[in-house]
């Protein structure tokens, strides 16, 4: 499923914040980036929540997320977290031209798994307490067994 980013103008040379926030629960995997602004784009980190997702050392060309490239499977898959309306997706990228751009982009994401939603939703404590919660249950199957042996 796609989900699409604001548009918005960014000033020649600015560094911004792009901020998304889905209205569900996913995993982002692509940036697909509009052409246009793709070609005068640096991306120099991804976030999710207060989690970053540095591409490589350094800045990385927005050329290579553009929705222009014939075969979007090559467009580079990213390894993100996953993302809701309370952990939004933060793009900080960059404005190489000498001129105002207008920003168009969008998310290929897919539904977020139940333990993908577990491990990103539950605090330690409670995690803790879930395991402790699963091995009460194994142990109450066990003696349950053991009593219809009986």
């Amino acid at each position: 499923m796609l989900m699409p980013i604001r548009p918005q103008h960014i000033e020649a040379g600015a560094l911004v914040p792009i901020i998304t926030r889905p209205s569900g629960v996913c995993r982002p995997l692509r940036l697909l980036l509009g052409h246009e602004c793709a070609r005068h784009l640096q991306i120099h980190d991804i976030k999710i929540g207060n989690m970053s997702y540095t591409i490589t050392q350094g800045t990385t060309p927005g050329i290579h997320f553009s929705e222009e490239i014939k075969d979007l499977a090559s467009v580079p898959k990213l390894d993100l977290g996953i993302t809701s309306a309370e952990r939004p997706i933060v793009l900080d990228i960059e404005n190489t031209h000498t001129a105002r751009i207008q920003f168009t982009g969008s998310w290929e994401c897919e539904p977020a798994t139940e333990p993908e939603l577990l491990e990103a939703f539950t605090s330690p404590y409670q995690k803790e307490i879930l395991k402790k919660y699963d091995r009460a249950l194994v142990i109450l199957e066990e003696l349950t067994k053991h009593r219809i042996m009986k």
